[in-house]
């Protein structure tokens, strides 16, 4: 069975989403036939680059182009969708990362495409992890490539890449999708899919996601499989990824603010017994600073956080003595220390002091 990540993956440069200016500039090069010969895409998992990189195959190759609009069915189009075109190649970099894998690759440039007037196109993923010799290896054929050849490099880590590589090729740095934007997807998704969610599902699982379409969709599916014939809810979903629900951390939150260190660190350990990762917790607990914020800001700005308006005053409530800015200065502290407890090899104790640290403070404020 195709995964939705699979099924619903972007076919065209207009409908990749949350990357307008990737989209705008490379849509452009293409109706205007100004292609490169070498592309960088960066970003973080899950937000497109390889899906990008092929993309970019089809528009090139497609026998109605080079078009931003491919047809998708002629057999250049059907041959990439299907992940067996002998005119794009993918290399997977975090396997294949010798000299002699490039030298291979080299030695394959210089014969034509099979399919009249497409190019050859070499999709690099993982490129940060291929070695110095394989770059160095690759660097002359990067200076002067044959006409018939794109090369596209796809990286979370751009840094690693030699920067006489990086001087030859057009970069595009890929965005992190913003949750409002997964959200509308998701929800999309499921309708099409003609699968039931509840409200607050949606932004539920594109909060999980963290900027990662892939990963939201993964989450989505997993729990339409789990629900089956039921509706899928906020607390299942919640249930699966291991994710407090925003009363509980609210009520979490109320217990810190309220400066009881001892009321904080009991409130903080049902959290935890509940079956929550401390690590994951931690996290909740920094997002919820910020949204108790903006419930003493305007509730009205929650928007689709999938707090309900009665938790958003219970929240304003619990922390408006202390202040806006003060909730700043504690979620900042959280930030700030969020590496050292996730390093620590007792993260519970860890995370657990900078509780009692956070409710110590609120204590002193009030």
């Amino acid at each position: 069975m195709t995964t939705l990540a699979r099924k619903h993956r972007p076919a065209k440069l207009h409908d990749l989403l949350g990357q307008e200016a990737l989209v705008r500039v490379m849509g452009a090069a293409i109706e205007n036939g100004k292609i490169g010969q070498a592309y960088i895409l960066t970003g973080v998992r899950g937000v497109g680059k390889t899906t990008t990189a092929r993309i970019i195959a089809r528009s090139v190759n497609c026998a109605e182009g080079p078009t931003v609009s491919p047809c998708g069915s002629c057999r250049s189009c059907t041959e990439i969708a299907g992940d067996h075109s002998l005119d794009v190649i993918e290399l997977d970099a975090a396997s294949r990362n010798g000299v002699q894998d490039m030298r291979d690759l080299i030695e394959n440039i210089g014969y034509a495409p099979m399919t009249k007037g497409a190019r050859k196109i070499y999709i690099i993923d993982e490129a940060h992890m291929l070695s110095t010799s394989a770059w160095n290896a690759l660097l002359k054929t990067l200076e002067e490539p044959p006409e018939h050849v794109i090369f596209i490099f796809a990286t979370t880590e751009p840094r690693k890449i030699p920067a006489t590589i990086q001087s030859r090729c057009q970069k595009f740095s890929l965005r992190r999708i913003e949750t409002e934007v997964i959200a509308k997807h998701l929800e999309n998704v499921a309708r099409i899919e003609g699968a039931m969610i509840e409200g607050g599902v949606a932004a539920t699982i594109a909060q999980a996601g963290e900027g990662s379409m892939r990963d939201a969709l993964s989450i989505l599916d997993q729990a339409i499989a789990g629900a089956g014939d039921r509706p899928v809810g906020v607390d299942d979903v919640r249930e699966m990824i291991g994710r407090a629900s925003p009363r509980a951390m609210i009520d979490t939150l109320a217990a810190i603010a309220s400066g009881d260190v001892a009321r904080a660190v009991s409130a903080w350990r049902g959290t935890i017994d509940a079956g929550i990762d401390p690590l994951v917790a931690f996290d909740d607990l920094t997002i919820m600073l910020h949204q108790a914020c903006l419930a003493n800001i305007d509730p009205r700005l929650l928007g689709e956080s999938g707090i309900s308006p009665e938790d958003a005053l219970v929240l304003a409530e619990a922390t408006r003595d202390v202040g806006v800015a003060y909730l700043h200065g504690a979620q900042k502290m959280l930030f700030e220390t969020r590496a050292a407890a996730a390093a620590n090899p007792n993260r519970a104790q860890a995370v657990e002091i900078l509780v009692m640290r956070l409710a110590t403070g609120f204590a002193r404020k009030r």
